[in-house]
């Protein structure tokens, strides 16, 4: 339990009062417009060069000063499958820099989950992740496959996850950004989706949530997402493309639906879904984030995926910039709830694996330029839930467009945070830093 819950002799005074805040808080994130393109705290930054500076950042690694996997041990708690983890260094595999995070899935029939994990240290009840990534143009996985970036609270036990096991409001709940492709018959890497576990959950092991608003499995039962949602058509992205993509998730006030997660691509809002309820108590704040690639099979063969320019916030971050933008573009403002996290650390025995389930196979195809072309909302689903495995994981960035930043509730916010729920601040850890400024390719 955080020590902020259990300090004496003002603890129960201070929860209430923190939990009041919180329901302010996330009242003006569940009303307030979400920023998009080069609004964000990227924007003030040439190439993200000294991003990892920024008051609002948390983590940031650009992979430049790694020689081999297991000097990945300094900056990140857990690192799964040393051996299939390596940097890149030919130019097309390479976002900014000199080098970028390569994982490969190799051949066959058992479950291989390559990741890191970065734990979150204090921990806050809002971030943003936002990364740079790309498929090779041989993935072809269909079921179950975690390859994208996670925020999650008190899933994993330790440097072990704990699948299979659901969310009941009070032990855990975790937030995946990934692909799925659960037949052939859709194109790689598969439809756009976060993969959640949450108190609500239809499955033992875990929900997929599309941005059409469908929710599988039982894709059949609606998902009550409030009066404000949105439905967006779902996303294929293109394969062997460097793509910005970014996750928020705000953790509700416990007793209300006011929590909220959504995606962007590129600085292109497309997916976002609010109202809802992902802890009935505070204690669950986030605690992890982790980059994977993960799958249950693969007999397509051999594939990688590549990841660079990492950036953990807690305000929206956006796609990388040119240092044109003022100081007070950050399209979001900040819950206070912490920044800075811990250093040391090895890797133990693999995140656990998931079940897939399928959503139908017409989408919208999201180009790098953030363009969709064929779109259509997903008319049928199936459902297929996998077995516990070992391990799970993956994710990538590249973004722009723009839209209005809701200062006034956050301006509101801020006020009432710094007053009843101040919290001490620690440095932004700079993973992997370069000497130099990096290029954007």
């Amino acid at each position: 339990m955080p020590e902020r819950w259990t300090t004496a002799p003002r603890r129960r005074l201070r929860g209430i009062t923190v939990v009041a805040w919180l329901g302010l808080h996330a009242q003006a994130w569940a009303l307030a417009p979400l920023p998009e393109g080069p609004t964000g705290i990227a924007a003030k930054y040439v190439a993200d060069e000294g991003i990892g500076d920024d008051p609002e950042v948390i983590v940031f690694d650009d992979f430049e000063s790694y020689a081999a996997s297991s000097d990945l041990d300094a900056h990140w708690e857990s690192v799964y499958q040393y051996q299939n983890i390596a940097f890149a260094t030919a130019p097309e595999d390479v976002f900014a820099g000199a080098q970028s995070l390569e994982f490969t899935l190799p051949q066959g029939d058992g479950e291989v989950s390559n990741a890191v994990t970065k734990w979150i240290s204090p921990e806050p009840d809002v971030m943003f992740l936002r990364y740079y990534t790309k498929f090779d143009g041989a993935f072809a996985i269909t079921g179950s496959s975690h390859n994208g970036g996670m925020i999650a609270s008190h899933y994993f036990n330790g440097h072990d996850a704990t699948p299979g096991i659901p969310a009941d409001g009070t032990n855990k709940w975790l937030v995946t950004l990934e692909n799925l492709r659960e037949s052939p018959q859709t194109a790689s890497p598969g439809l756009l989706n976060v993969y959640i576990y949450h108190p609500e959950q239809r499955d033992d092991y875990g929900d997929h949530f599309f941005p059409t608003g469908l929710v599988a499995p039982n894709t059949s039962l609606p998902y009550d997402f409030g009066p404000d949602f949105t439905p967006r058509p779902d996303v294929i992205q293109p394969l062997q493309t460097w793509q910005c993509m970014e996750l928020m998730v705000v953790a509700n006030t416990p007793g209300q639906r006011d929590g909220r997660i959504a995606a962007w691509i590129d600085g292109t809002l497309v997916a976002d879904w609010p109202n809802l309820r992902l802890r009935d108590v505070p204690e669950l704040t986030i605690d992890r984030i982790w980059l994977a690639f993960h799958a249950g099979s693969n007999a397509a063969g051999e594939t990688r995926k590549w990841y660079d320019n990492v950036v953990v916030a807690s305000a929206y971050i956006g796609p990388i910039g040119d240092g044109s933008a003022p100081d007070d573009t950050t399209g979001a403002a900040s819950d206070g709830g912490g920044d800075g996290s811990s250093d040391a650390g090895t890797g133990d025995d693999g995140p656990g694996a998931s079940g897939g389930t399928a959503a139908g196979d017409d989408a919208s195809t999201l180009g790098a330029d953030g363009s969709t072309t064929a779109s259509s909302a997903a008319d049928g689903a199936e459902t297929d839930a996998g077995a516990q495995g070992q391990d799970q994981a993956a994710s990538g960035c590249s973004c722009a467009s723009s839209s209005p930043n809701p200062a006034t509730a956050w301006m509101l916010v801020a006020g009432l945070g710094f007053g009843a729920a101040r919290r001490r601040r620690q440095r932004p850890v700079a993973c992997g830093r370069a000497a130099g400024p990096k290029r954007a390719r």
